[in-house]
């Protein structure tokens, strides 16, 4: 477990059509807020394009800053195609939090065992009154943030072993299932095995095509 500098601004450019993105999904409770039918109907397609532009620079600026790994477990990953952008803070929470959707102190690179295990974990105390004007570094997080704490207040570590010493530290451990190396290995073998099946389904769909235009 780390400590990360969140130094990332979004450029001037992106602006608009993360404004015009949010409000398209606010108060909808959605996977992906980077490409969906909402957006892909609504949206320009200067703004399909930046908030895909965006959403690469994102991903750059994280693998750049901190290296290619998984900000929870470490796994180091060979490309950046094999990493999610995760959001600490999910967009489907309560009291307007979707304004968070695209702030990059939300952001954080995962590999795809630790944001399938993390899922849609609480983060913070929704039970809380939280204004609409509070600010992201305000919220009343119970999970160790990377961004936000400093990780030898909160771990500690011997050798390869990290154990949490506060509670915010045990409920981020418990949230991405740390302790669990086979729970982490059976989510990417069913990934590979989705991915595999998926691949033999277009492999199906090709000769049963190619079948029928050769009937023809």
């Amino acid at each position: 477990m780390i400590s990360l500098n969140c130094n990332f601004r979004t450029p001037a450019k992106f602006r608009g059509a993360l404004s015009r993105a949010y409000k398209l999904l606010n108060n909808q409770d959605v996977n992906n807020i980077w490409d969906n039918e909402t957006l892909r109907a609504n949206l320009s397609a200067q703004d399909k394009d930046d908030l895909e532009e965006f959403r690469k620079l994102v991903k750059e600026k994280l693998i750049s800053s901190f290296g290619p790994y998984c900000t929870y477990c470490h796994w180091y990953g060979t490309s950046p195609g094999v990493f999610h952008i995760d959001h600490f803070v999910i967009k489907a929470n309560k009291a307007g939090l979707g304004r968070f959707t695209y702030c990059h102190k939300n952001l954080i690179l995962s590999c795809a065992a630790c944001n399938i295990s993390k899922g849609r974990k609480k983060t913070f105390d929704d039970n809380s009154v939280i204004p609409v004007t509070l600010k992201y570094q305000s919220l009343p997080f119970i999970v160790f943030h990377p961004y936000l704490h400093k990780a030898a207040d909160e771990f500690s570590f011997y050798r390869a072993t990290v154990a949490g010493k506060t509670k915010r530290a045990e409920r981020y451990l418990g949230m991405i299932g740390y302790y669990d190396e086979r729970q982490r290995r059976q989510i990417m073998n069913q990934l590979k095995e989705r991915r595999m099946a998926s691949e033999d389904r277009d492999k199906v769909r090709l000769i049963i095509s190619k079948t029928r235009r050769s009937r023809k």
